[in-house]
C-alpha cells in the first residue's frame, strides 16, 4: 500500500517521465496526450489502487475492483516487453536489463492482486508459489544476464565500489567475477523456490534470504553509486 502511494506521488508530481512516456507510446496514446498529464493520471492510478486496498480490507465487496484495478496497472508496462525498444538487437535480442528488468518486475503485482482479492480461495502453498514466480523471473533475469560481457562490464562500478564484493576482482577476472555472481543468483532462486515447493521453510528463508542480503543489499546500498 505505501509502495503505491509514494509511486502515485511520484507519478503525480512528474517523476519517471522517461517510464511513463516509453509505457504510453507503446499504445500510441503520447500522440494525443502529453507525457506530464500522463504521469497524473498514472499516479491517480497509483493512488487509487492504494486507497483500494485500505477499503477492501474493510469492504471485501471490493475485492473484485482491487484485483481489476492491480491487474490494469501490471499489464500495461507488461505488455510493452514487445517492444523493439526492450531488446538488444546487436546483443542477439537478449533483454535490455534497465528496461526489461524493471517492467517484469510488475509482474509480481498478478499474484499480489490475487492474494488481496482471493486470499481463501487458494492455500497458503499455492499463494507463496505464485508470489515465488515473478521474483524468480526477475531473478532468473539478473543472473542470466551476468554470463554477457556488456552486463559484466555494466556491473563493475557497482561491485569495485562495494566493501562486500570487491574482493571478487581479486579472485577473479570481471567476466569470472559476473559469472560468480550469475551462478549464485541462478542457484539460490532455484533453492528457494524449491524449498517453497517442498515446503522447507528453514532452507528458503537462509538461502533465499541471504542471497537479497548478500548481493542486492551490499551492491545496490553500499556502492558509491547508489550513495
Amino acid at each position: 500500500m505505501i509502495s503505491f502511494l509514494l509511486l502515485g506521488l511520484s507519478f503525480f508530481f512528474g517523476g519517471n517521465a522517461n517510464s511513463i512516456s516509453n509505457t504510453f507510446s507503446f499504445y500510441l496514446v503520447t500522440e494525443w496526450v502529453d507525457t506530464p498529464l500522463l504521469g497524473i493520471l498514472a499516479g491517480m492510478a497509483f493512488l487509487w489502487a492504494g486507497l483500494l486496498m485500505i477499503i477492501a480490507a474493510r469492504e471485501p465487496a471490493f475485492n473484485d475492483v482491487l484485483l481489476i484495478t492491480l491487474v490494469l496497472i501490471a499489464v500495461m508496462p507488461l505488455l510493452t516487453l514487445i517492444s523493439d525498444t526492450r531488446w538488444m538487437t546487436q546483443l542477439g535480442g537478449f533483454p535490455i536489463i534497465g528496461s526489461g528488468q524493471g517492467i517484469i518486475k510488475y509482474a509480481a503485482l498478478i499474484p499480489l492482486a490475487i492474494y488481496l482479492s482471493r486470499y481463501n480461495t487458494l492455500s497458503l502453498r499455492q499463494h507463496a508459489l505464485l508470489n515465488f514466480i515473478p521474483v524468480a523471473l526477475v531473478l532468473y533475469w539478473i543472473g542470466g544476464m551476468k554470463f554477457f560481457e556488456f552486463e559484466a562490464n555494466g556491473i563493475v562500478s557497482l561491485v569495485d565500489t562495494s566493501p562486500f564484493m570487491s574482493w571478487l576482482y581479486v579472485v577473479f577476472s570481471v567476466q569470472g567475477a559476473s559469472n560468480a555472481i550469475g551462478v549464485y543468483d541462478v542457484l539460490f532462486t532455484s533453492l528457494l523456490g524449491f524449498a517453497i515447493w517442498q515446503k522447507m521453510p528453514r532452507l528458503g528463508c537462509s538461502r533465499g534470504g541471504w542471497r537479497c542480503f548478500w548481493y542486492d543489499a551490499n551492491v545496490f546500498i553500499y556502492s558509491k553509486q547508489c550513495l
